[in-house]
């Protein structure tokens, strides 16, 4: 439940619920208090407890209840023995109906007041109404301005007011890319949906696009990615819904000779494109908006590329070989396979053709990534260093880095031996075939990460062969298997759909999370010691601070070289290090002397970028350790990600106290 700061937004909230027109003259502050209150249980409260809660009598409490249904003309608490609760079948669904949640701190209020403007029909808004709907005075509404403005500055847009009207000035493609980012922003990205487009264009826009899409690829032979379908979707949308709003003149200082671009891509294409636009959307395209839409298409689907960039190849086929000879020497990881290469190449390509055209293609799982695969998002950090160096220093950005993962990632799965699979029993009752169905639907979902070692017909026998394997699937309940602690079990149906196809993966990062853990007890005073533990008195306000500190530390006591500081700034300057409450910073694989982990805790917590950081671990590797690293780094990442261990660490008073807190954990 959102929290609600005024009485402003109580009667807001309360108009809502009890559909009350005239509450001044019958609702007070205390009804308000038992409304929200009552909204927020999930099961019936005594009068009593409500009496309690409220330091009032229970016949007061009946009153209240018996004033507020008396006011909504309607049972909006129901009574019974269990004692009173608000009827949510009805507020949940005025709830989704409208915007209860009032934007209440600065940062809220500038993405409400930047939406607004930005898909407003008309070029002004008056200054009066968005203080009123923000429930706040004209005062703390010049504030929020002041606020928004300064956030404006890095897109070199700024809001201007004239006669209490204001709206948004800037150059058109600035606008656009501020428009996308707060959608992206704004919208959970793990639920980015075609309903959540909704909130922002007409849902008959959103529709005509997709339609538009899906029609258009058909029938020019092309498809597009599945990542970036919503990334299409959302930047189509704003591109059709400024221009029919009149928002048409483009910055023609970038790319300024358009005409000649679309004369030099695919003629008949573009043609058609234009042509299209106009029949579906009934808008005129001018070169602008055609090469942008264009682009669009482009770099989010698998059109071929015009014969312009086929200049490219050779420095492509050169750059990857470059890669592949660094990833094997540094991490020990051959890449050089037709599987790789051939996709990889492809996607270099249109990577390239993006940064030429200042464009980045938002990966909608990028937390996901790094979270999930912290190793292989590290080697795309890597990669992405060398195609910097191709460009001449031009940064490729973080979404960009997560592409690369996803196909290493997919590399590395490719070649699992059976050794690094999770060893795995079925245990699958012989009926119907039922148990040939599920081991096809296990095996066409898993390969990649489970070796069948065995498959019996009954859960008597798993004891006998128990000792051969970590994972069992089965489709017997959970209560059959006792005394066998050691296995984890995943109990899945016959059908095996996507509920078991989620407990499956759940059981194989339980056991990765198992391995891993390992790692860290067998080889925690290999990685650890004393001498590399310190404790923060307050002296680091944020990430440059400890990046200062650390390194040199490493470097006095005869850890890693002078430049060892040098690649540990450059590395940070790739993308953040820090994950949660923790960071583990370290090099691209300097030639250091000695292996450690230089340890930093911090009770207060450090500032580093976005986050808190609680924990810092900077790694220190030599070459003999770098294939342990690929290990070490995912276990201290797999550990310290967490939130208990972090509240229970981040306390340690000595290098002593804190290794006992980390294998009790652990264990």
């Amino acid at each position: 439940m959102y929290e609600i700061l005024n009485l402003k937004k109580y009667i807001k909230l309360a108009t809502i619920i009890l559909n009350i027109e005239n509450w001044g003259d019958y609702l007070n502050q205390k009804l308000l208090n038992v409304i929200e209150y009552l909204y927020q249980q999930s099961s019936p409260i005594s009068c009593k407890e409500l009496a309690q809660h409220f330091k009032v009598t229970t016949r007061t409490i009946q009153n209240y209840v018996k004033d507020i249904n008396h006011i909504s003309s309607s049972n909006a608490i129901i009574s019974s023995k269990s004692g009173y609760m608000l009827n949510k079948q009805k507020t949940d669904i005025l709830f989704k109906k409208i915007n209860v949640n009032i934007p209440d701190d600065n940062l809220s209020r500038c993405t409400y007041v930047l939406k607004k403007l930005l898909t407003h029909t008309t070029e002004s808004i008056n200054i009066f109404d968005l203080s009123d709907e923000l429930f706040i005075s004209y005062s703390t509404f010049r504030n929020v301005l002041s606020y928004t403005n300064n956030y404006l500055k890095k897109y070199n847009i700024k809001i201007v007011s004239n006669n209490n009207l204001l709206y948004l000035q800037g150059n058109e493609r600035d606008l656009r890319k501020l428009m996308s980012t707060i959608i992206y922003d704004e919208v959970s990205i793990n639920s980015f949906s075609i309903e959540n487009l909704y909130e922002y264009f007409n849902s008959v826009l959103v529709i005509k696009v997709i339609d538009f899409l899906d029609s258009f690829s058909k029938s020019n032979g092309f498809t597009i990615n599945h990542f970036t379908k919503m990334n299409l979707i959302l930047h189509f949308c704003i591109l059709i819904k400024r221009i029919q709003g009149g928002n048409i003149e483009m910055d023609s200082s970038v790319n300024s000779d358009n005409s000649k671009f679309l004369l030099e891509c695919d003629h008949a294409l573009i043609t058609k494109l234009h042509n299209e636009i106009f029949n579906a959307f009934n808008i005129y395209i001018d070169n602008d908006n055609l090469k942008e839409a264009y682009l669009l298409l482009q770099i989010n689907s698998d059109l071929n590329l015009n014969l312009a960039n086929d200049m490219l190849g050779n420095e492509i086929l050169s750059l990857m070989k470059e890669i592949i000879k660094e990833i094997k020497v540094n991490y020990l990881l051959d890449l050089n396979t037709p599987e790789f290469i051939t996709p990889f190449s492809l996607h270099l390509k249109k990577l390239i053709f993006r940064i030429q055209h200042g464009k980045v293609e938002k990966n909608p799982i990028l937390k996901h990534i790094k979270k999930t695969i912290p190793m292989i998002y590290d080697i795309s950090t890597y990669v992405s260093l060398y195609i910097n160096n191709f460009f001449e220093n031009e940064v490729v950005a973080e979404d960009e880095i997560g592409f690369i993962a996803l196909h290493i990632g997919a590399e590395i799965n490719r070649q699992k031996s059976d050794g690094e699979k999770i060893s795995t029993i079925l245990v699958l009752p012989k009926y119907l075939e039922l148990e040939s169905y599920v081991k096809k639907q296990i095996l066409k979902n898993f390969h990649e990460n489970l070796n069948i070692v065995n498959s019996i017909y009954s859960h008597e026998y798993i004891h006998n062969i128990s000792d051969t394997a970590e994972l069992v699937i089965t489709t017997f309940p959970l209560s059959h298997f006792k005394n066998t602690n050691k296995l984890e079990i995943v109990s899945i149906s016959p059908f095996f759909n996507s509920e078991d196809q989620l407990k499956v993966h759940e059981g194989i990062d339980s056991i990765k999370k198992k391995r891993l853990n390992q790692i860290l007890i067998s080889q925690f005073d290999y990685f650890f010691n004393k001498e590399l533990f310190h404790l923060d008195n307050g002296s680091y306000k944020n990430e440059y601070d400890v990046i200062n500190f650390l390194p040199k530390d490493l470097i006095d006591k005869n850890y890693a070289p002078n430049e060892f500081l040098t690649h540990i700034i450059n590395r940070e300057k790739l993308t953040s290090t820090a994950f949660n409450n923790v960071s583990v910073p370290h090099q691209f694989f300097t030639e250091t002397m000695r292996t450690g982990t230089n340890i930093l805790i911090s009770k207060e917590g450090i500032h580093w970028k976005n986050n808190l950081v609680h924990i810092v671990l900077m790694v220190c590797i030599k070459n003999e350790d770098k294939k342990n690293f690929a290990f070490l780094y995912e276990a201290l990442l797999n550990l310290f990600t967490q939130d208990d261990i972090v509240q229970i660490v981040k306390n340690s008073i000595s290098f002593e106290d804190f290794k006992n807190k980390v294998l009790l954990f652990i264990k």
